[in-house]
């Protein structure tokens, strides 16, 4: 999947999400700034709460209804899908280190395919990301 596809597959934030996500960049910007470039992590969940473990709609939907914070959730297996997330009212979704891992999940199946069937399957998959890597150094 190119960049152009995933990208047309993300949901279209509203206008009111939009003003909302501006104005939680803005709060945190602004205390940075006042810190001094440095913010806690205590402080940052007074500006935006970081639920990782809830992945429940029911859950989630009694949480964002209680809160008047946005919130954001880690992607898990088993979690709801980011349009489902944005429905509920969730306004960002954390991947953790999940992209590097599949990364190095591309990176050990590749080795092994070669080390253990001799074969070159994964050079197609190479071949995409050196399209991908190319592109974003391109201009």
């Amino acid at each position: 999947m190119t960049s152009d596809e995933a990208s047309s597959t993300l949901p279209v934030p509203s206008a009111q999400q939009l003003r909302q996500s501006t104005a939680v960049i803005e709060a945190v910007r602004a205390a940075i700034q006042a810190q001094g470039g440095w913010l806690g992590f205590e402080q940052y969940l007074r500006i935006v709460l970081y639920a990782p473990g809830l992945q429940q709609p029911k859950e989630l939907r009694e949480l964002i209804a209680a809160l008047e914070l946005p919130v954001n959730v880690l992607a898990r297996p088993g979690a709801p899908t980011v349009a489902e997330l944005t429905s509920l009212g969730v306004k960002r979704v954390s991947v953790g280190g999940a992209f590097a891992f599949a990364a190095f999940g591309a990176l050990t199946s590749a080795a092994n395919e070669l080390l253990h069937d001799g074969t070159y399957g994964f050079l197609e998959l190479a071949g995409t990301g050196f399209k991908e890597v190319r592109a974003a150094f391109t201009n």
